[in-house]
């Protein structure tokens, strides 16, 4: 799918929600019960929220990141604020991080080899380890990571995180798009410490359900 195509499913989308909004406006009664539901606003559904929080050179990059992987035997996920944002999750989008297996890290590297700014390699913190590359797309930071594994309580390192076991597709203008599924993000982010960002996420969940 090309930059025209593409923005013009997007456009496509944001009709859909506006004419969904006017449907709503000429049942105001019941329009008015969904709109503050538990106290909480839901002028936007998770699917529509996603065309306005998810910025268009994201959509772009991810576009071609999907191309560049069709086809090929790479289990991948988008991880991190855009794997959120495209779950309908109202954060702000920064970079791409892409969550792999250690083969498909090199092989991603390998097919994005042009826009190549930090080569994958091993590499340790304190508290987790994978394969790590960096690339950047059209302006856009991209972050490979393969064999995630995260240290645990006792000091030893968890075994590497099987993508498989996590992920879940979403479509969005146009694309099928694999992201780690939310309930694995926040436990991801509890067990790095990272306590502010799981509990949002169990909130978003729980207010979802």
């Amino acid at each position: 799918m090309n930059s025209p195509r593409l923005q013009a499913a997007i456009i496509e989308e944001r009709v859909s929600w506006i004419r969904e909004m006017l449907a709503r406006l000429r049942a105001l009664p019941q329009w008015w019960t969904d709109l503050f539901k538990g106290g909480q606003v839901l002028l936007l559904t998770d699917v529509d929220r996603r065309v306005w929080v998810v910025p268009y050179q994201h959509l772009k990059v991810l576009q071609r990141i999907c191309t560049c992987l069709e086809g090929s035997l790479v289990e991948w996920a988008i991880t991190g604020s855009l794997g959120m944002a495209l779950q309908g999750v109202p954060v702000e989008v920064h970079d791409i991080d892409l969550q792999t297996d250690r083969r498909g890290a090199y092989e991603i590297e390998r097919c994005l080899a042009e826009f190549v700014v930090q080569p994958v390699r091993f590499s340790e913190s304190e508290r987790i380890r994978s394969h790590l590359g960096r690339l950047e797309i059209d302006g856009v930071q991209v972050e490979i990571m393969g064999d995630i594994q995260k240290r645990l309580e006792n000091g030893s390192w968890e075994e590497p995180v099987r993508v498989t076991d996590h992920r879940r597709w979403v479509e969005i203008a146009g694309m099928r798009v694999p992201v780690l599924s939310l309930e694995y993000e926040a436990q991801a982010y509890l067990r790095l410490g990272r306590c502010d960002k799981a509990e949002m996420l169990r909130a978003w969940l729980s207010r979802r359900q």
